[in-house]
């Protein structure tokens, strides 16, 4: 999953700098230093699959009941211009259908359907969506994780 995660870094973020660092086991990437707080994140390996660190879990949790889910089960973070959620859920979700701004996810686990406008397509761990404004829902299976980012702020909302 690294690997695209680079790739797809360093396309939507054009000039950012990789630094690696080793005996974390992971890599920050910054787009500058004058925003270096606001454009700043990591890649990390975690031994614990099953469970998001702590600083993670204190996070407002988002609310997916809108889109059918019917459960809380991921954490959001927002910036003045998008929504980033890191979910997990231990039973199978499908979402009715809905349509929000642009988003981007990346699968860390598990499988997740997504229809578009009636088309079908499957990703897996370390598998990329991105799409724009279009009706959509999605099938994600037991034990699911992933990164989600909403080019919309207030998208989900969210339980402090």
């Amino acid at each position: 999953m690294a690997k695209p995660t680079r790739v797809l870094i360093k396309k939507i973020m054009p000039g950012v700098v990789e630094v690696p660092w080793l005996k974390q086991k992971n890599a920050g990437y910054v787009a500058g230093l004058k925003t270096m707080l606001e454009h700043f994140c990591y890649i990390s390996v975690f031994n614990n699959e099953n469970s998001f660190p702590k600083f993670v879990k204190k996070l407002p949790q988002a609310d997916y009941s809108s889109d059918g889910a019917g459960t809380i089960r991921g954490f959001a973070v927002e910036s003045k211009t998008t929504r980033w959620f890191i979910n997990k859920n231990d039973e199978a979700v499908e979402c009715t259908p809905h349509k929000h701004a642009a988003s981007f996810g990346v699968v860390l686990k598990g499988e997740c359907e997504l229809v578009i406008e009636g088309e079908s397509k499957v990703y897996r761990a370390g598998g990329l969506s991105c799409f724009g404004s279009a009706r959509h829902f999605a099938r994600q299976s037991a034990n699911y994780k992933d990164i989600v980012i909403f080019n919309e702020p207030g998208r989900v909302p969210v339980v402090k």
